[in-house]
């Protein structure tokens, strides 16, 4: 797992073949973000993070895509994903999406996800992020914290 430095890099390598739309493997995608995430935050995948959902009545972080976002630039597709942290403890959901958020934007993202396979985000950037408490999971008051990224690939 390495990242870039907090500043973009000065020159940008060629968009290759596999970056366009009709091969991104966004199960990969999907799984390297979530990698990526547990690495900044310390959390061990598939006991504290999770990909797409928390698992039901456990407390715990998750990191899904929404869709691909083909809006602004075709020639550099990007994915809008996003990261969920829920907890009975508001301290802990307000800790964790506030040094997630911290952490970003990032440039040249390289992880490597379990087939073996590399992926590449040029930049992962916040959208928005929110934190909303009172709300019941599994007849229990939890709080919820969100971050919406786009991520450039």
């Amino acid at each position: 797992l390495a990242t870039a430095a907090e500043n973009p890099p000065a020159t940008t390598a060629a968009i290759t073949e596999t970056n366009a739309a009709s091969s991104i493997n966004i199960v990969n995608i999907e799984r390297a973000l979530v990698k990526f995430m547990a690495g900044l935050l310390g959390l061990t995948v598939d006991t504290d993070i999770f990909r797409g959902a928390i698992i039901p009545g456990k407390d715990g972080c998750a990191v899904r895509l929404n869709h691909l976002d083909m809006s602004s630039d075709e020639t550099i597709p990007a994915v809008l994903a996003q990261f969920e942290c829920r907890d009975i403890s508001r301290d802990i959901v307000m800790e964790r999406t506030s040094a997630l958020a911290e952490k970003f934007p990032v440039y040249g993202v390289n992880v490597t996800v379990a087939d073996g396979s590399t992926i590449t985000a040029r930049r992962i950037s916040v959208i928005s992020a929110d934190i909303s408490t009172n709300r019941a999971d599994n007849g229990r008051i939890k709080t919820f914290g969100f971050i919406s990224f786009n991520v450039q690939l």
